[in-house]
């Protein structure tokens, strides 16, 4: 009943707050591009991906494709997770943690805690034709593990490149130096800095075959309320804002 609910006012507010866009619910995750994007490490064609909701936005030029997803890929925390569970009495221990002890430290619902990704995931076209991909992810020892662990991107390598702030923030990874370079002018990293500064959460972005993805982190998810919260203003606002700055990145990155 919650579900049909919430699912009912975000309908009524995404229409009301961005009346010119297209808003879908109960459509099927977008696993092509999701697949396509190379931002998750560890994705499998048997990988479970969820869609909330999608909105497509045009313009005279552009058209976007705003999703609020989530999936659970076998990356290397949950691969240890999995040889954990096998040995009696830590795998009692860790359904608990799981399932109580981290909602109390995290604060985050429990029905998210098993994926490893939830959030916005939007793809358009990118003005650089290229003949590779140029993947950048939040600067994370983790995700650098993961990606040098998976045996799904062996051709890439990663790119040290001069900007600091650009560099403090995110790693590169591409299957092609120059190419990269081409891609990640002083500008555009300046543009993706400042992206990740008005989301304020991890931002994973990558670049093939005149396409852009781009992946916000939301553990509460774009259209969903937390914690079965219909009420709160904050939850609205936030919304808003997201979905706005998501709608101006054609504008932020493809110049």
């Amino acid at each position: 009943k919650f579900k049909e609910l919430e699912m009912e006012c975000m309908a009524k507010m995404v229409g009301m707050l961005f009346p010119k866009v297209e808003f879908s619910q109960g459509v099927a995750a977008p696993k092509r591009e999701i697949n396509d994007s190379k931002l998750f490490t560890w994705l499998q064609p048997n990988t479970p991906i969820y869609s909330y909701g999608q909105i497509r936005a045009h313009s005279q030029k552009q058209a976007i494709n705003i999703a609020d997803i989530s999936l659970m890929e076998k990356d290397l925390s949950r691969k240890t997770m999995d040889g954990v569970m096998a040995i009696p009495g830590l795998n009692l221990l860790m359904v608990l943690y799981q399932y109580s002890l981290k909602n109390i430290f995290t604060n985050q619902a429990a029905d998210n805690q098993h994926f490893t990704f939830r959030g916005m995931f939007c793809w358009l076209k990118f003005v650089k034709k290229l003949n590779g991909h140029t993947v950048v992810l939040p600067k994370s020892q983790l995700h650098k593990i993961n990606r040098l662990a998976s045996f799904n991107f062996q051709e890439e390598q990663q790119i040290h490149l001069e900007d600091p702030r650009f560099t403090d923030s995110f790693d590169v990874y591409s299957t092609d130096q120059v190419e990269a370079r081409y891609v990640l002018s002083s500008v555009l990293m300046e543009r993706i800095v400042t992206l990740k500064e008005r989301f304020d959460r991890p931002v994973f972005l990558s670049f093939q075959n005149k396409q852009l993805y781009l992946a916000i982190e939301n553990p509460n998810g774009l259209f969903s309320f937390p914690s079965g919260n219909l009420d709160q203003i904050g939850v609205v606002e936030e919304m808003a804002l997201d979905i706005e700055t998501a709608l101006q990145v054609h504008e932020e990155l493809n110049n």
